[in-house]
């Protein structure tokens, strides 16, 4: 038997943030997100001795990606 839950609370929105205005900071937000794994996996790949060939084999990303995020990272340090 295989019990199923079903919530009756909901997060509430902010009633001081229109929805589309939380859409866009969500949007945002995951944006930072995915910049931000996508550098600290990069840079963990760099330190481990990885060339962008085998970054792009071992985490899935295209090298067009790889090579972009390699840049930003050379220019941050």
């Amino acid at each position: 038997m295989i019990m199923q839950f079903h919530s009756c609370r909901t997060a509430a929105p902010d009633p001081g943030v229109m929805p589309q205005q939380h859409e866009e900071s969500w949007k945002a937000q995951s944006k930072r997100v995915r910049e931000k794994l996508l550098q600290d996996s990069l840079t963990m790949f760099l330190d481990l001795g990885l060339t962008p060939r085998e970054m792009s084999r071992v985490s899935g990303f295209p090298m067009v990606v790889i090579k972009g995020g390699l840049k930003r990272i050379k220019g941050d340090r």
